[in-house]
């Protein structure tokens, strides 16, 4: 049994002879033998892809490279790759053998990646190029193909003179200037939304809801917040009044207890004044004394009313409405995507 099979390179076509050795008279009797050697041929087609402009995160529709076998051999492809496989994307449908003539394909599509959670809107658009490379049986193998595309991005961002924060008194209606900014070329209509809303008033709103930004431009849009007549505040914690307070009301009742023994006193000299001292001497040294305790006492009294009347003006701690502050997200979307940016009110 004999089977042809040729795996060198060199001539397509193979001769060779069996020799067989035997006791015959004719040994030993030879066999000739001869093939032709078939061999795959590839074209790839189209040689360079444009994808022209897609904004980052979204997806272009994909693009059919075909590979057609034109040789006599059987076709194998044995692998698709791109150089770049964070902006395009491969379907590879060349699995199996391609006869001779057959045709198969590799779809390719290109999505540039947006930016990642905390990026800088933008930060991934520009020029992208890569390369696909197809790998098989063919004498020419690997084949090219390039590729190439522009990331555009379209971003939300407040302009020179203004803000993403304000603070106004309630009653007010809040107005964020902002604009969409044109980046590496992006053109087309933006839808514009607002969400959040101040408790007791009316909700966030964006004029217009739709702006049309040129390439490489900007469109100005605003988002109005209003905050109501009436907004419900938080109060600031109530104080207690400072324990001093206490102590005055003590020292004044003290003070008037005091007072009532001089009076009680005054009225009634003791038994061994009457007796030990001489007349008129003693009641005269005993009123004096009595005297300065009772405008000691009546001093301590003023002042602790003094001091009471001071401290009621600020001990309260009076309920004081704090300021409010609120969240807000204007979103932009264009081309399946969408954009953010966050807006805070502080509202007095």
């Amino acid at each position: 049994t004999v089977k042809f099979d040729p795996s060198a390179t060199g001539s397509s076509s193979r001769t060779a002879s069996i020799g067989i050795s035997d006791n015959a008279p004719q040994s030993p009797q030879t066999i000739a033998l001869a093939g032709s050697v078939t061999v795959a041929t590839v074209s790839v087609s189209p040689a360079t892809i444009s994808f022209g402009s897609q904004v980052v995160g979204g997806t272009s529709s994909p693009v059919a490279v075909t590979v057609k076998n034109t040789g006599q051999g059987a076709l194998t492809v044995s692998g698709a790759s791109v150089t770049d496989t964070t902006d395009f994307t491969l379907k590879n449908d060349c699995t199996g053998a391609v006869p001779a003539g057959g045709t198969c394909t590799v779809q390719v599509t290109f999505a540039p990646a947006a930016p990642v959670t905390g990026a800088q809107c933008g930060s991934t658009s520009g020029a992208k190029t890569a390369t696909l490379t197809l790998t098989d049986n063919a004498t020419d193998s690997p084949q090219s193909v390039m590729l190439s595309g522009t990331a555009t991005d379209f971003c939300p961002d407040p302009p020179t003179v203004g803000g993403t924060s304000q603070t106004v008194p309630a009653g007010m209606t809040a107005v964020f200037k902002l604009d969409i900014t044109s980046m590496d070329g992006f053109a087309g209509t933006v839808g514009l939304a607002c969400t959040g809303a101040v408790p007791g008033a009316g909700s966030c709103a964006t004029s217009p809801t739709t702006v049309t930004v040129p390439a490489n431009g900007q469109a100005a849009f605003v988002a109005n917040i209003p905050t109501g007549s009436s907004v419900v505040r938080p109060k600031a914690r109530d104080f207690k009044s400072p324990p001093w307070n206490w102590y005055l009301i003590v020292i004044a009742l003290l003070s008037l207890l005091g007072l009532a023994s001089v009076g009680h006193g005054a009225a009634q000299p003791s038994a061994s004044l009457r007796k030990n001292q001489q007349p008129g001497t003693a009641s005269l040294s005993y009123r004096r004394r009595m005297t300065r305790i009772a405008q000691a006492c009546s001093l301590l009294i003023m002042l602790a009313l003094v001091m009471s009347a001071c401290g009621s003006g600020g001990g309260g701690g009076s309920s004081v409405p704090q300021p409010n502050t609120y969240s807000f997200t204007v979103t932009a979307t264009a081309g399946g995507t969408t954009r953010t940016i966050a807006l805070t009110l502080t509202v007095q």
